[in-house]
């Protein structure tokens, strides 16, 4: 098993102090580590040290100038005392960023806050920017979501279906 493939294990069983101490070795030998710094920043996160998670969400966005990691510095924000901060990051995020992946990104987080305008604006962007791949991960995030209505199953399968429509007569 690649040290990688351990972060991610150890992650998913929630064994957040063994996963700090895994990445926090890594990253003293390798301090631009973008896995060992992603999972510690996410461990942080999950042991309540929002601030040392957003801080190291920055350094992950410092070294890769992968926006992503700008959106990810709103998660902690919104778990902490940060909530306005978070919204203005995302409604920035929103306003700057044209990559669908990562305005489908700024969709699910604002989602999951109850930032609807956010997700509104997020996803209107993502579905000009590229309509196929934001439709695809709207039908993702309803599987995943395993929606037990079969009213709220029968609405979202509409709007797929309207979305689609509305992509192939662009």
């Amino acid at each position: 098993m690649t040290q990688a493939q351990e972060m991610e294990r150890l992650f998913n069983g929630k064994k957040y102090s063994e996963l700090l101490q895994i990445c926090k070795g890594r990253i003293d030998l390798f301090p631009e580590d973008v896995n060992a710094l992603f999972y510690y920043a996410s461990a942080l996160h999950a042991l309540g040290r929002y601030k040392e998670s957003k801080n190291t969400f920055a350094k992950l966005f410092a070294i890769t100038k992968d926006r992503l990691f700008l959106i990810c510095e709103s998660i902690p924000e919104f778990s902490g005392d940060g909530q306005e901060d978070a919204v203005s990051l995302l409604r920035k995020e929103t306003e700057e960023d044209d990559k669908a992946e990562n305005l489908l990104f700024v969709f699910r987080v604002a989602i999951k806050n109850g930032e609807f305008d956010v997700a509104n604006n997020a996803l209107r962007k993502a579905f000009n920017s590229d309509p196929k791949k934001t439709i695809d991960a709207l039908q993702e995030i309803f599987e995943k979501t395993h929606a037990k209505s079969i009213e709220m199953r029968l609405l979202f399968a509409t709007v797929i279906k309207m979305l689609r429509n509305l992509e192939a007569s662009k």
